[in-house]
């Protein structure tokens, strides 16, 4: 996977509120960190949750159901990452480039890499 890479990774955790328009409903976004980030995107992973042959991503009180996003073939999100030290906001638009799902000790993760179309940084 090298060798397709045009940018160097930078290995960084930034908090990112991910939202998928149109196919997983979830008002506040749903909340992952960064692994890494490059010029023209980022990877990210959070844990899953596997119920009644469902992925779900379980976030405060309210489960988020992943299997519309990943059946739709339209893998288009926004997304506003906080940016230390001073908590910036960047906002964005992108496509899952690509993903998939992992198992490691009894717990499972959706790990995805996301390419930037747009993004813009807010005043604050």
């Amino acid at each position: 996977m090298d060798q397709r890479r045009k940018y160097k990774r930078l290995t960084i955790p930034l908090s990112i509120r991910m939202k998928f328009p149109g196919k997983v409903t979830h008002d506040q976004g749903i909340r992952v960190t960064s692994k890494n980030v490059s010029f023209d995107g980022f990877l990210i992973e959070t844990e899953i949750f596997l119920e009644k042959d469902i992925l779900l991503l379980q976030r405060g009180e309210e489960p988020v159901n992943l299997d519309p996003f990943l059946v739709s073939g339209d893998n288009e999100l926004e997304f506003n990452i906080k940016l230390p030290p001073d908590a910036k906001i960047i906002t964005g638009k992108g496509k899952i480039a690509w993903y998939e799902l992992d198992s490691r000790g009894g717990s499972h993760y959706f790990k995805a890499g996301v390419s930037l179309d747009k993004m813009l940084a807010e005043d604050g």
